[in-house]
Order: C-alpha cells, then structure tokens, then sequence
C-alpha cells in the first residue's frame, strides 16, 4: 500500500460489508483526509471520532481491501490497559528498537520506548477502534479511548508503515530490540548497558529498510 492508514477488523457492527466475512478491511487515511479536505470538514474533529473510519465512509471514498489470512503466518497480537482495544499482524516485524526522543517519552512518561515497526498491509486493529491525536504535522498517535493506553504511531514520512509500542505486545518479554535512535537526547540518569547500535537520528539515520512498508 502506497499510502499510510488503518486496518480494522470485523468485529463491530455499523455497515462493515457482510461479503468481508472474518477478513479485514483497511482503508486509506490519506485518502480520507483528501475527501475531507474537499468538503471541508474539519480534519481534527473526523480524526477524533467514535465512529470507525469505515463507518464514516462510503466504499466510493475511500480505498478498501481484504487481507485473507493465512494459517501458516505467526500472528502476535497486543492490548490496552482495560483490553477494550487491541491489535494483530501477521508474520515479523519490519525492525525493532529503543526511541530516546522527547516526543515519544512525553506521549508515554517513560524514560525510554520499545517499539516495533509492521507493514500497514499485514496489521488491524481488533475490539474498539483507538483515538487518534494528530501530535504534530503528519503525525498521528493512537490510544485507547477508554483507558488512555497509547497504542500506536503513524507518520507522514513512514508511509505503509504501523508503529507500535512492544509493552503492548500480549507476550512482552518475546520483544527482541535491534538498536537505539535518537539516543543523543538519552536522560543522563538512564543506565543502559548493552552493546546494541546506538543512532543519534531517526530510523533513516538508521538506515533501515522500510521498503516492506509499501511492496
């Protein structure tokens, strides 16, 4: 998928197509956000609702597919705090690593994050659809709207990719961490000892391929 966006699978009521069955459905938020921007409707407003995005949308604005899923694929799933709001990919994931930047502390108030990046093509949501907050330009941070546990991060300039936080993960001691970023911006209080590659940028300072974000 060219574009980033959100997966969602079938388990809520609210005009999802009989004819998906147990598959799941995603639709492109850059395409919805180009709908929105047409009409004008305000962008942070749609992006807050209740209301999943295929509940706001019919099939004629917005891009849908089904992602059948195949039994010989691994699929690891997380949850919030109240478990109202999960989520699930199949196979691995695209990179795994320790972020020391500021935003991402804040966002979890903790002085370092786990995360792991998936392709947008092998993920969905399950149970309640999170919130969304757009944090800055481009990026868009999910939580749960019940609980407040953070869930997920998509961006602009990672498209087709879906980040999310390895505390999450229903089996979080399997999380396997690759590297650091941002790790010039690393609290001077926080001893961590392993001798894993420690990036002063972002992941394209890391230079890692993200190219199964989009094939």
């Amino acid at each position: 998928m060219g574009h980033w966006g959100v997966g969602y699978k079938g388990e809520r009521g609210g005009g999802f197509p009989s004819e998906f069955g147990n598959g799941l459905a995603r639709y492109s938020l850059t395409q919805q956000l180009q709908t929105m921007s047409q009409t004008g409707s305000d962008q942070s407003t749609s992006l807050s609702s209740d209301a999943p995005f295929y509940e706001s949308y019919s099939s004629s604005d917005a891009e849908t597919w089904v992602r059948e899923k195949g039994a010989e694929k691994m699929t690891t799933r997380g949850h919030c705090l109240c478990k109202r709001t999960g989520w699930e990919y199949d196979g691995e994931p695209a990179w795994a690593c320790y972020c020391h930047c500021d935003d991402c502390r804040r966002n979890c108030s903790a002085p370092v994050v786990a995360w792991l990046g998936v392709p947008l093509k092998t993920f969905a949501w399950t149970g309640h659809t999170p919130k969304t907050l757009e944090s800055s330009k481009g990026v868009f941070r999910h939580f749960c709207a019940t609980c407040g546990t953070p869930m997920g991060f998509e961006a602009k300039h990672y498209q087709g990719g879906m980040h999310l936080y390895a505390a999450s993960m229903e089996k979080p001691e399997e999380f396997e961490p690759a590297f650091h970023v941002n790790y010039q911006s690393k609290l001077s209080w926080l001893d961590m000892n392993d001798d894993l590659p420690k990036y002063e940028g972002t992941l394209f300072q890391a230079d890692k391929n993200l190219s199964d974000y989009t094939a």
